[in-house]
């Protein structure tokens, strides 16, 4: 499979944008083969590693060749794995590979670097959709395992299913490594379409799609919350859609189901990470498995400079024996490092931020820049009591039905970082 026989892959850019890579890297039957485009403001070369008799060193050689071009072109890179793409025995076979994972390495610190995997990848090449930002599983055809089925069961006398082993699924409800679990390869192209418009560095006008505050998909926040004795669930995605603009919310890591939600999204038109509190699942209290998602959610944003806007309602950590063996004290200590690392941070308690739970959220890097808010009766502890809401604490107060505008205004910063609003002018009721 090449992309000059592929229909679907195209279809990954804007209509009429795609023109094909350099020569050597479209004649057919070649295992690499290449085209450029943009989708949006964004340009992007896409590549693909496929080939019916094995990829050779040189092959990866001059795919390592092509992404550093790229990528000094300031292009984001999205890599297809499909086919086969069983490496073949060459002598240069260690430097090839070393180029290539270098310049993937370079080009994930620099650039956005997405990867479709609708292959079966074992050995040096399952490392490589990790680097990627985000990493598209097609389900049936897509695996990755660092020791493939036929090794485990040659070395430790296990028979594997591979689906199991390293299928999709496993992948985006386990490892993590996938970002989605794709049905087919058109919706894997799809969902990287839809990652590069919610990360593109320039923002589209979304101006005509804005609702009005008083809009009832807002208004409906201010029945968000149980009217019981606060402690019961809800669901978070509703809130998510009335506060984001329409249809931009791409959830990573969604087979990953904790107690925290991670995405990108656009709130008025800016790019923006999300990190929410689901209380749906163990009432929203984290437990290890919630906050090393959410720690490697941040590295990610962390290194693209993406700013993360913060939805809290933790009431506090998941207890026991298995929790602290699993070091969820450490785990929440390195989370802590990495929001007061991370300089463009807005945090919304929406009902409890009690104790170390509220701080692993990133309410004390959020209250270090002002850049808090909490919807009115938010209780806010540092001893991780419930009880009286917080009072004088310099947090903003807000409506629900105001938080899609706070968010927004609190989100616009110059580009010295500073914010081109003071937190005081936004909208409050006390």
């Amino acid at each position: 499979m090449s992309l000059a026989d592929n229909q679907v892959l195209p279809l990954l850019f804007d209509d009429g944008s795609a023109s094909a890579g350099a020569p050597a890297m479209v004649r057919h039957g070649a295992a690499v083969s290449g085209i450029q485009g943009r989708i949006a403001e964004t340009l992007v070369s896409l590549f693909l590693l496929s080939s019916v008799d094995g990829v050779s060193a040189s092959d990866l050689r001059l795919l390592a060749g092509q992404i550093r071009a790229a990528s000094a072109k300031r292009h984001a890179i999205v890599l297809a794995l499909g086919g086969n793409v069983m490496l073949r025995d060459d002598p240069d076979l260690a430097g090839a590979q070393a180029a290539l994972f270098l310049a993937l390495s370079e080009s994930a610190e620099n650039r956005c670097l997405l990867s479709i995997v609708a292959a079966d990848t074992s050995g040096f090449l399952s490392t490589l959709p990790c680097l990627a930002d985000a990493a598209f599983f097609v389900q049936g055809s897509g695996r990755l395992a660092l020791s493939a089925a036929n090794t485990v069961e040659a070395v430790c006398g296990v028979r594997q299913d591979p689906e199991q082993l390293g299928g999709a699924l496993a992948h985006a409800r386990a490892s993590g490594i996938a970002c989605r679990a794709c049905p087919h390869l058109l919706d894997a192209v799809l969902q990287a379409r839809r990652y590069l418009l919610a990360t593109s560095d320039s923002s589209p006008s979304f101006h005509d799609q804005l609702r009005a505050q008083e809009d009832a998909a807002l208004a409906c926040l201010d029945n968000l919350l149980p009217p019981d004795d606060g402690n019961g669930a809800y669901d978070i995605r509703v809130l998510l859609e009335a506060v984001l603009d329409p249809g931009s919310f791409l959830e990573a890591q969604a087979g990953r189901e904790t107690s925290l939600i991670t995405g990108f999204a656009r709130l008025h038109g800016q790019a923006c990470a999300i990190v929410a509190s689901d209380p749906g699942i163990l009432a929203g209290c984290l437990d290890a498995a919630a906050l090393e998602k959410a720690s490697r959610f941040l590295a990610l944003c962390v290194r693209r400079g993406m700013p993360v806007v913060s939805l809290i309602d933790a009431p506090g950590f998941v207890p026991g024996e298995a929790q602290e063996h699993a070091g969820i004290a450490a785990l929440a200590a390195r989370l802590m490092q990495q929001w007061q690392r991370h300089g463009k941070i807005v945090t919304l308690v929406l009902r409890d931020a009690l104790g170390a739970a509220g701080l692993a959220m990133g309410l004390s890097a959020s209250l270090d820049r002002r850049t808090c808010l909490a919807w009115n009766g938010a209780r806010i502890s540092a001893g991780g009591r419930r009880g009286i809401p917080a009072g004088d604490d310099g947090i903003t107060r807000i409506a629900p039905a105001l938080t899609a505008q706070s968010l927004a205004r609190l989100l616009s910063r110059d580009a010295s970082g500073k914010f081109t609003e003071s937190p005081s002018e936004v909208p409050h009721v006390h």
